[in-house]
């Protein structure tokens, strides 16, 4: 994506806050202030949709598939606001870090990763370039450089929405790109240099692969094809298939800016939800970057952390993931997860106690504290590994025998 090719409204803020207010209008986007708990418009949305308030608050923009995040679309979004200073006079990178922005595909704005609306769609974020070239919402839109305002498209569009794959005749792509590019399998290195070509007959077995095309391959330093490989394999081994549907997962670790200073952080930002009206906005997080850096904060660029399924911030202290997690999960490998199933024969709570119970490492801490192995079988209705072995059992026994009946 070249400069000209941005969206106008990454570099527009009148037409920014003018598409922005019609997502308010159609699509109730929201709510105002993501950090403060709203039940009135959780509820709704709750209600809207027939499902609870935890679930509700799981759709997020960051993880709807009309969120982009691609690189070249993240530098609109980070020239728009940089204008004309320079990388070094700018906060741009830090207030987009700040606010989690991402372009609405839909609505033609800049977006909050936090918020919501109800347009929402699953199957987010659009972070790789050539997978947002290929996506087709199911409806014409007007130049994106242009200065037309689509509040008239998006009314007539609204409800139509859906996501589908152009022919391949319209785009050369698929197997056809495949063969051309030669792929190859980063985890597979041939001793005399290069990699072993992906697609080979026994895909099946072993490890699984990482595959690349070749000249990104060559382009790649070893820890990069290390770190690769290493979130690939960690993926699948953890993610189940959806049937053969393999998980994607980014072939590099994506970096973000950390306030070295944390309580010093805490206390700006704590001043800039006082001071501002709308918090997070742009003019609220460029405050925010600003003033921090103003008393002496600093940043450091460090490699995205793993993603919250795998995180304190994901996992329920009873056991197993809560809804952030479980939206991190299906976000980062494709796979869908459901809460914990604590009693009865559900087939899902078998298979899973008869998984875990088997599952190697201690039920308690040195201090005596339960691990979080024990805290997800207790979540599912086991009081140990040996209880969830013979409940697993005993479930898998009974769906084997009404198996027979039928």
């Amino acid at each position: 994506m070249r400069k000209a090719e941005c969206p106008l409204s990454t570099r527009d803020l009148t037409l920014n806050l003018r598409n922005r207010q019609s997502a308010i209008e159609v699509a109730s986007y929201g709510p105002l202030n993501p950090d403060v708990e709203n039940s009135v418009y959780w509820g709704r949305k709750a209600a809207q949709f027939k499902t609870t308030i935890e679930d509700a608050k799981s759709a997020r923009c960051g993880n709807c598939a009309a969120f982009v995040q691609t690189e070249a679309m993240m530098q609109c979004i980070v020239g728009g606001i940089q204008g004309d200073e320079s990388a070094q006079e700018s906060f741009a990178g830090e207030v987009v870090d700040a606010a989690d922005l991402g372009y609405c595909e839909l609505f033609d704005f800049k977006c909050a990763a936090a918020r919501t609306c109800d347009a929402w769609l699953a199957g987010g974020p659009i972070d790789d370039e050539e997978h947002y070239e290929e996506v087709d919402y199911g409806f014409e839109k007007a130049d994106p450089t242009s200065n037309d305002v689509h509040t008239d498209t998006i009314l007539a569009n609204y409800g139509k929405k859906k996501r589908k794959k152009k022919p391949a005749v319209e785009k050369k792509g698929g197997l056809g790109k495949w063969f051309e590019e030669k792929w190859v399998d980063l985890s597979r290195p041939k001793k005399g240099g290069g990699f072993e070509e992906c697609g080979r007959p026994d895909a099946g077995e072993g490890k699984y692969p990482k595959c690349v095309p070749s000249a990104k391959a060559e382009s790649m330093s070893p820890s990069e094809r290390k770190s690769a490989v290493r979130r690939k394999r960690q993926a699948e081994s953890k993610g189940g298939r959806d049937g053969k549907k393999p998980i994607n997962v980014p072939t590099f670790a994506k970096s973000k800016n950390v306030p070295t200073d944390k309580e010093l952080y805490a206390r700006v930002k704590a001043e800039a939800k006082r001071k501002f009206d709308v918090y997070p906005s742009a003019y609220a997080n460029a405050w925010l970057v600003q003033e921090y850096k103003r008393r002496g904060g600093k940043y450091r660029t460090e490699k995205a952390s793993s993603p919250a399924w795998q995180r304190k911030e994901g996992k329920n202290p009873k056991g197993g993931l809560n809804a952030k997690g479980r939206a991190s999960y299906a976000r980062e490998t494709g796979g869908k997860l459901k809460p914990p199933v604590k009693r009865g024969n559900n087939i899902r709570r078998g298979q899973f106690l008869t998984r875990m119970g088997n599952m190697a490492g201690p039920e308690r801490k040195p201090n005596g504290e339960p691990t979080r192995l024990l805290l997800s079988l207790q979540a599912w209705g086991a009081s140990s590994k040996a209880d969830a072995k013979k409940k697993g059992a005993a479930i898998l026994e009974y769906h084997r025998n009404k198996k027979e009946k039928a």
